[in-house]
């Protein structure tokens, strides 16, 4: 490796160390350096276009890039951030089209490099997601309109009367968007991990503040989340996570009560994330799920712009 090419992989390292929502390990800087290339666009040009395969993560270390989309509110993303992660995270084409508004210089990441590297990995991995899980509380709590960015549910179809055979588990956790891209494998080690708990309506889930290092799974019935400050709350169905998404990597960020008689699956975090060592496929819909819920959030903070503007 000659001089000039060091030096630019060490500064791809440092730019790398300040971009995303945690500060990786060295190891991790130095694999995404090596197999990222620098990528320069000029003002208009066109980045990527909407249907095309999501196979690059962009991380734009200088200039401004907007994703479009016809009759919807454009995103715009300032240096320092990362561009076309969601669609990669989700396994879809693109939604929107990358323009770049200035002259833009960035690292351009293979999306499999990408897994791979946090695959490999897995402290980083799960810091990733505490940080994702972070920034969605802060930017979910901004959206006034609550209950667009909180699951209303969907029915299970699972009869609840008595307690669940392992089965039963398996075919209710399917039904949650957490876990929906997990191998059988995974969720069956799961589905003998939970603990089944039975709620009258008015008694508290969880209470905001609470560090008990769980979640839970609403299987039947209704709940209602909040929030003191800033005041939110909203009503959440079957098959969504309680008190709140980001329940999976923090501490409870709102209290959730059971609107009527409900039944829920209690999920220890450590145990999660123990499995998600084991099986990058459930850590991998774990991703899916985040991406899912930021995408749903800057929808909605992008909607409730344009209509304070």
């Amino acid at each position: 490796m000659s001089l000039d090419e060091r030096t630019s992989t060490v500064q791809r390292e440092l730019f790398l160390r300040t971009v995303g929502v945690v500060d990786p390990p060295a190891a991790v800087t130095s694999a995404m350096a090596s197999a990222a290339r620098d990528a320069v666009f000029r003002a208009g040009q066109v980045i990527y276009k909407a249907g095309t395969i999501a196979d690059t993560i962009y991380f734009i270390a200088r200039g401004q890039v907007r994703l479009e989309a016809p009759g919807e509110e454009p995103w715009t993303f300032d240096d320092p951030s990362v561009v076309g992660i969601l669609d990669a995270i989700v396994g879809r084409p693109r939604l929107r089209t990358a323009v770049a508004v200035t002259d833009v210089s960035a690292l351009a990441l293979p999306a499999e490099d990408y897994f791979e590297i946090l695959e490999d990995n897995f402290e980083f991995g799960r810091e990733v997601i505490r940080g994702l899980s972070d920034g969605l509380i802060k930017d979910s709590l901004k959206v006034e309109a609550f209950d667009e960015v909180v699951g209303e549910g969907r029915p299970i179809g699972v009869v609840t009367d008595t307690e669940l055979s392992l089965v039963e588990r398996i075919v209710c956790l399917r039904s949650v968007e957490l876990f929906a891209t997990a191998s059988v494998q995974s969720l069956a080690s799961l589905a003998e991990m939970i603990r089944e708990e039975r709620k009258r309506a008015g008694e508290t889930i969880a209470e905001e503040g609470e560090t008990g290092g769980r979640f839970w799974v609403l299987v039947d019935g209704h709940a209602e989340v909040s929030r003191k400050d800033p005041a939110r709350s909203a009503r959440v169905g079957p098959a969504e996570i309680l008190p709140h998404y980001t329940s999976i990597a923090l501490d409870q960020q709102l209290t959730a009560r059971a609107l009527d008689d409900v039944v829920l699956f209690s999920i220890g975090i450590e145990e999660l994330y123990d499995l998600m060592e084991e099986h990058a496929e459930l850590m991998h819909s774990v991703y899916r799920y985040l991406a899912l819920a930021r995408e749903k959030v800057m929808a909605a903070l992008a909607a409730q712009g344009r209509r304070s503007g």
